[in-house]
């Protein structure tokens, strides 16, 4: 069996699989690139269904020379995830899984989910190419619809249904198409997905696997993941490798809302000038992000953790506010990007006036050199942009309200960096994050992304910021959408992990993952999970999102080593 099975590894290359999944991530076929457009591998779309069945080439092609049913079987549940098992010889052995997934946010990145599916292909090969088989069935997952990009609002969809944690109820609401008012199950009955043709009955057998689930510790012992690490903590910290510990994906997510009183007033032709002020930071993931670390100003060379424009547009605005007769006209990003992004831009549009424009000019300047040092955010300033304002009347934000709104992003900035500090490790456990803060004189609105793996803290973090929010915006200004608690990562896997890496000769960063994956559905149904995060500069859910091949062997081999160790090899 040897001679048909040895050059299994060399028939699987990584690098080409991530590469083919991203020719398969747009409708216009064009290669994502990282200097202009990203993938749009959106959930239960045609792109996602196609780079399925890549990953099910690329797996026939590792197996090619086994028998189908006899060695291997490559199975798609009903929503339409796909398992590629590899048989043991002991068929009452619980299996071991390895898996990521495929689907993308807008404009995303190439190595979110399908690094994490690289390394399970490359699982399989390396098992595939061993002499003696295992005991253990190893089973490779690609799980369906990780992102709830962009429409249907749930993330880890495939895997919450997979193991169970849907009710009937919930999955029934589950939109494919907000805009346009289209539920997941009509979509998928009316389509088929990556793998099965339209089916009338569709929509019953996915809810018949949500009642009873497939996965269960019952039948795996273990499921590992790779990913992308979503911030630059290993990268910062010179480490080869980051090993989950502590949880695994809980967030709380609040949506705030405040109608506001706008003032009026008759302006003179030529008495205001407009301006717009743009601030360019880092669209990070709110969760993978830590906070900066005061020590990290005081080492050259490295990386803020988060370059947030809202927190510099923030200050910088409520300074400009202090000019006698200044107006806030409308501050907002360039575009929603959701929950899970740090705000990468923010505009701000205000009436300056004319009587304080060299005041104004060196405000300007000033700030410009403040928030590239403080908070490695730029400013433009748009000079084509300044318009002179004729004779009319005029609709802004009150004073007061405005610097009171603007405040709460600082605020909720510098709770989160406090809890950050408390916890004194490289990453900490506590992020709150403001997103799409969006003001105009008829109110305000905008997301809080709340994470915090210790649920007490978390309740203290959410209180703290809510007793602002209330006394600047009003008494139910907020309403939470959704509350998800960390899930637990198995320690013993995690030493296993710890073990094999020092032997590997890699360094490694011990951290939580703050932002959710698959892996934490499965720890949910009780199955010992682990993670392992792949090391890169940091960027994630963007289309500059970049991956060494040295930082991916390195990950995967950690995997891989503590697979081996516990099938016996």
């Amino acid at each position: 069996m040897r001679e048909g099975m040895e050059s299994a590894s060399n028939r699987f290359s990584p690098t080409r699989f991530i590469e083919d999944i991203a020719r398969e991530s747009r409708a216009d076929k064009k290669m994502p690139d990282e200097k202009t457009i990203g993938r749009e591998c959106y959930a239960f779309s045609e792109q996602e269904d196609n780079a399925f069945t890549v990953a099910e080439k690329a797996a026939r092609t590792i197996l090619d020379g086994l028998i189908e049913d006899q060695d291997y079987e490559i199975d798609k549940d009903a929503i339409g995830n796909l398992f590629i098992r590899f048989f043991g010889t002991d068929p009452n052995a619980k299996a071991i899984m390895v898996g990521s997934h495929l689907d993308s946010v807008a404009e995303g990145g190439m190595h979110d989910g399908v690094a994490g599916v690289a390394v399970a292909l490359d699982t399989l090969a390396q098992g595939v190419s061993r002499l003696e088989k295992s005991k253990q069935d190893l089973i490779v997952a690609v799980w369906r619809s990780e992102e709830s990009s962009p429409r249907n609002g749930i993330a880890c969809l495939g895997s919450s249904i997979a193991t169970g944690a849907l009710t009937e109820e919930q999955l029934n609401a589950v939109m494919y198409d907000r805009e346009n008012g289209v539920l997941l199950k009509d979509h998928i009955t009316k389509r088929g997905n990556a793998q099965k043709p339209p089916d009338p009955m569709l929509w019953e057998k996915v809810l018949a696997l949500a009642k009873k689930p497939q996965w269960n510790a019952n039948n795996v012992e273990a499921y590992f993941e790779a990913h992308i690490e979503q911030s630059a903590v290993i990268d910062v910290n010179n480490k080869d490798v980051g090993i989950v510990t502590g949880g695994i994906g809980g967030a709380r997510r609040d949506r705030i809302g405040a109608k506001l009183e706008p003032e009026m007033i008759a302006a003179k032709e030529g008495e205001y000038e407009k301006i717009t002020l743009s601030f360019l930071g880092e669209p990070t993931h709110t969760g993978g992000t830590p906070p900066n670390p005061a020590f990290m100003k005081e080492k050259n060379g490295l990386t803020w953790y988060r370059k947030d424009a809202l927190v510099a547009a923030s200050r910088a605005t409520n300074r400009l506010m202090r000019i006698p007769g200044i107006k806030l006209l409308r501050t907002g990003p360039d575009r929603a990007t959701g929950f899970t992004s740090v705000p990468g831009r923010q505009d701000v549009e205000l009436l300056i006036p004319v009587a304080r424009k060299r005041m104004a000019a060196s405000i300007l300047l000033g700030l410009k050199s403040h928030l590239r040092a403080r908070f490695q955010v730029e400013m433009d300033t748009h000079p084509e942009k300044r318009e002179k304002i004729p004779a009319t009347t005029i609709t802004f934000v009150s004073r007061s309200r405005a610097r009171e709104a603007l405040d709460l992003a600082q605020i909720t900035s510098a709770l989160s960096t406090e809890g950050f500090h408390k916890e004194g490790t490289p990453t900490g456990t506590t992020r709150a994050t403001m997103t799409d803060f969006f003001m105009t004189p008829e109110g305000v609105t905008y997301n809080l992304d709340l994470r915090e793996v210790n649920i007490d803290d978390l309740e203290r973090l959410v209180n703290e910021i809510h007793k602002h929010t209330n006394l600047t915006l009003g008494e139910g200004a907020y309403r939470t959408i959704s509350v998800k608690t960390h899930a637990p990562v198995d320690e013993q896997l995690v030493e296993r992990l710890q073990q094999h890496a020092e032997k590997l000769g890699l360094s490694f960063v011990l951290m939580p993952s703050m932002p959710g994956h698959d892996a934490d559905r499965m720890a949910a149904r009780g199955i010992s999970t682990a993670m392992v995060f792949i090391r890169h500069d940091g960027l994630s859910h963007n289309p500059r999102e970049a991956m060494k091949e040295r930082d991916f062997s390195k990950a995967a081999r950690t995997i891989q080593e503590a697979i081996a160790e516990m099938q016996g090899h």
